[in-house]
């Protein structure tokens, strides 16, 4: 059976979409003290992955395969709210990344209720 367009897409951006948003140096997960400076670089690296995003992943539509919310969508909304744990506004300067994170929302009726206990646990150990 021949594959969609679109369901090709999403298979491969699935596929290498971890790659982009966690790309640089892994400093806030190796365990040691994060410094102002190791965060400052943390965020510039994500901004710059969240450029990137943006301009592959969402060039031509709302969405990873288009305009329609997809699992890539999903998946890719679930990456790029771990980055919720600096407790910066990371989507300020991404209007694109901050509609698709709202379209993934309005379109999943239990996104907030998944994320609840990791957002309390960001609430309650980072300051």
């Amino acid at each position: 059976m021949k594959k969609k367009k679109s369901e090709i897409r999403v298979s491969a951006e699935v596929s290498c979409l971890h790659m982009v948003l966690h790309a640089g140096p892994d400093t806030m997960a190796s365990g040691k003290p994060c410094t102002k400076e190791d965060r400052k670089q943390v965020l510039e690296d994500f901004d710059k992955a969240l450029d990137k995003f943006e301009g592959y992943f969402l060039k031509n539509g709302s969405c990873i395969a288009g305009d329609k919310v997809s699992i890539a969508d999903v998946f890719a909304v679930s990456e790029i709210l771990q980055a919720a744990m600096g407790g910066t506004d990371f989507l300020a300067g991404h209007p694109k990344t901050q509609a698709l994170v709202d379209k993934v929302k309005a379109a999943t009726p239990y996104f907030d209720e998944v994320f609840k206990p990791f957002n309390d646990f960001v609430k309650a150990h980072v300051k």
